[in-house]
């Protein structure tokens, strides 16, 4: 586990015991948390989504959507260490227009693709 934090590492071994999910599969909460569920820094006012990569095993492209005159994305990836490594949607790079971030390996030396944001 190293320096990951034990939540994390919870998080993680939970949401992949669930029907059906695995590495870049994302996960949405129908609702919004309640106080019976188990995440530690959660909120009750908060829409949750989650997902979780290993990059050890390659590049993972995320693909935000547009903001529309409905709905808008805000949203952050962490690390697990709960470090902020990007910002998604209106806070992100792609400004709530929309985009695809490549999230890379450390070490990566592959050519960028035009159009991705590198994270």
């Amino acid at each position: 586990m190293g320096n990951a934090s034990v939540g994390d590492y919870r998080l993680r071994t939970g949401v992949l015991a669930l029907p059906g999910m695995a590495d870049n599969v994302v996960l949405v909460y129908s609702s919004t948390m309640k106080p019976k569920d188990e995440l530690i820094t959660a909120n009750t006012v908060t829409p949750y989504v989650a997902a979780t990569s290993d990059l050890r095993k390659g590049p993972v492209v995320l693909e935000v959507p547009a903001k529309t005159d409905k709905a808008v994305l805000y949203g952050q990836v962490i690390d697990a260490w709960q470090t902020t490594i990007a910002g998604v949607g209106a806070a992100g790079a792609d400004k709530g227009a929309g985009g695809k971030y490549l999230f890379l390996p450390p070490g990566y030396k592959q050519p960028i693709p035009h159009g991705y944001f590198p994270v």
